[in-house]
């Protein structure tokens, strides 16, 4: 044969391979991957959508390699330590997708393609197997012939696979992983194995139960790749198994019981029946939030104001101060949440202890693992992420920690529920909301609480807490860039007091006492839909106060039925009205 003859069968050869194999090499030829400003490839859309779930690529999925790309693979590598050159190159790219690569990988995913003609070990090996399973009934002879592809047909319709006829490196990856034996004729409904490659209805069911988890950020489509592969990973890693991306029917049952918990948990987020309270102690023997739980109605979940976190990423917190709440709402069927917060009495919300811990990966994690273990030791519901008052320059860290964060909580049947500032538009500049991206977060979370409150605050000039125009402008916007099944409202209980340029906070008894010991009316304003009122103190000074009541909040739950929200939640409980819950279970009941 000539050297010519040889390299054109050489060529057609590895052509024939590569046809075949396309998505096992998206998945496992990342030592070679090299992509830059130019590239336009389907890897590039992996490294787009990639980019996009991590919240650092905001433009389309074009599959062109743009300036644009280029600047999130920057600000991806600088945040994770790697040499910042806009190159998605071997070491960045397994980072990126989480693989791990050893010397011949790709290699072995290339070996195996049997059909029609092929001869060899391998195939004797897939005829015994095929014989054991109850499939092939002929000799073992190494050969693949028309009785073996009938064979390799039968059984790869038995588990729901295209039934080409050809054994690739899935099909027979699924093939010798199959432990039950079936009978001749007897049709399996369900697959032993699911992995790279594989295109069925099980594996769209595999999908949603992925998304449900917040695993899975793409359409379910039926077809096993690389973004799948690297969820069931990331589940498998979550649960403490062997983290191979390939899913065998016990770990399908498991994925489905999670889903399905997350799903009921959810429940109620259909009808805008989800109502969660927001507790705190403010001082020793501070039981205001545990009275309120005691008395409430209608309530479905509390979240505990207890963690947060030191500038390492280390855990604090006592949730042993919340006992006897935890108590009492856990003997009513109330659910708790934990929260996470960064707020400091000395300074407020700390966006630099936010910074510290958002921007380092490994911090990031080490927070992430020491809060998933004390809500699973706890036996909380979830957790509420009540971090505030972030640098806009740090909204990708921010995502990357809510990502993180969900999956990891998501994987074990756990709620993630966040809180973010109330804001009618898109203000990236906003010291106070440009860090919050609500599209991106909707995609992150499984429940939103937008904190429809503090629409005036303590630092600015007098007015209403949460205007009725104001509320329903945010609402608006959030249901714009939100499914409206993940909102829940903000809704205050509180009040302030402004003298002067500054105010201090009042609850609703606090409030409508004041006004008795003035001897002065409280208003009803008809725009505002909330109560005010004005007095002079000792000293001379004119104090003008606003604050929520039952029927303020009342109207504002209009909007949960009139937008189709999940629900409200009540910052915070201990500082309401008598009258409150009452109102609510009325609510409830409509």
């Amino acid at each position: 044969m000539t050297n010519l003859k040889r390299l054109i069968l050489l060529v057609l050869s590895f052509s024939l391979v590569l046809g075949n194999f396309m998505p096992v090499l998206r998945a496992e030829s990342a030592t070679v991957i090299v992509l830059k400003v130019g590239s336009k490839s389907e890897a590039v859309k992996q490294v787009q959508t990639r980019l996009k779930q991590l919240g650092y690529f905001v433009g389309p999925i074009t599959g062109y390699y743009g300036t644009q790309t280029r600047a999130a693979v920057l600000r991806w590598q600088k945040a994770n330590g790697l040499p910042a050159d806009g190159i998605i190159g071997p070491v960045s790219w397994n980072r990126l997708f989480n693989v791990s690569v050893t010397r011949g990988t790709t290699a072995t995913a290339q070996r195996i393609y049997l059909t029609l003609g092929s001869r060899g070990e391998q195939v004797k090996r897939l005829q015994q197997k095929l014989n054991q399973l109850g499939f092939y009934q002929g000799p073992i002879t190494g050969y693949f012939g028309t009785l073996t592809r009938t064979a390799v047909v039968k059984w790869q319709k038995s588990r729901g696979l295209a039934a080409t006829g050809v054994v690739n490196q899935q099909a027979w990856t699924a093939l010798m992983a199959s432990q039950n034996p079936v009978s001749r004729g007897v049709t399996a409904t369900r697959p032993a194995v699911l992995g790279l490659g594989v295109r069925s209805n099980l594996v769209l069911e595999l999908q949603q139960s992925l998304k449900t988890m917040g695993l899975l950020t793409v359409q379910p489509t039926g077809y096993y790749g690389l973004l799948t592969v690297m969820a069931v990973q990331a589940w498998e890693k979550a649960n403490g198994l062997k983290v191979d991306g390939i899913v065998v029917e016990e770990e399908l049952n498991k994925i489905r019981t999670q889903a399905k918990a997350l799903t009921n948990l959810l429940g109620g987020a259909e009808k805008g029946a989800w109502i969660l309270g927001y507790t705190a102690i403010d001082y020793p023997g501070d039981n205001r939030s545990a009275q309120s739980v005691i008395q409430s109605q209608g309530l479905g979940a509390i979240a505990t104001f207890t963690y947060t976190f030191d500038n390492n990423g280390n855990l604090k917190g006592n949730a042993d101060q919340e006992a006897y709440t935890l108590q009492q709402a856990r003997a009513r069927g109330i659910k708790p949440l934990a929260l996470l917060h960064n707020f400091d009495y000395r300074v407020g919300f700390d966006k630099n202890l936010a910074r510290a811990v958002l921007t380092d990966p490994a911090k990031r994690q080490r927070l992430i693992s020491q809060l998933v273990n004390e809500v699973q030791n706890r036996g909380y519901l979830g957790v509420n992420l009540d971090v505030e008052g972030i640098y806009p320059a740090d909204a990708p860290h921010y995502l990357a920690f809510l990502g993180e964060l969900k999956q990891q909580l998501g994987a074990k049947g756990l709620l993630t529920v966040v809180s973010i500032p109330a804001k009618t538009k898109d203000d990236t500049t906003s010291s106070w909301s440009g860090g919050y991206d609500y599209a991106a977060i909707g995609q992150r979370a499984d429940l939103v609480q937008i904190m429809t409150y503090d629409e005036h605050w303590i630092g600015g000039p007098a007015g209403p807490i949460a205007s009725y125009p104001w509320t329903e402008q945010v609402v608006k916007y959030a249901v714009s860039k939100i499914p409206a099944s993940k909102i829940l409202l903000g809704l205050a209980t509180y009040g302030y007091d402004w003298v002067g340029t500054g105010a201090r906070s009042v609850t609703y008894p606090q409030a409508v006492a004041r006004a008795a010991q003035y001897g002065v009316k409280v208003n009803w304003d008809a725009t505002a839909l909330e109560s005010w009122f004005t007095y002079t103190d000792e000293q001379g000074q004119k104090h003008e106060v606003w604050f929520e009541n039952v029927e303020s909040n009342a109207k504002r739950l209009v909007l949960v039925k009139q937008y189709g929200l999940a629900g409200a939640g009540i910052w915070r409980l201990g500082f309401e009205d008598s009258a409150y819950w009452q109102m609510v279970q009325q609510y409830l009941q409509q």
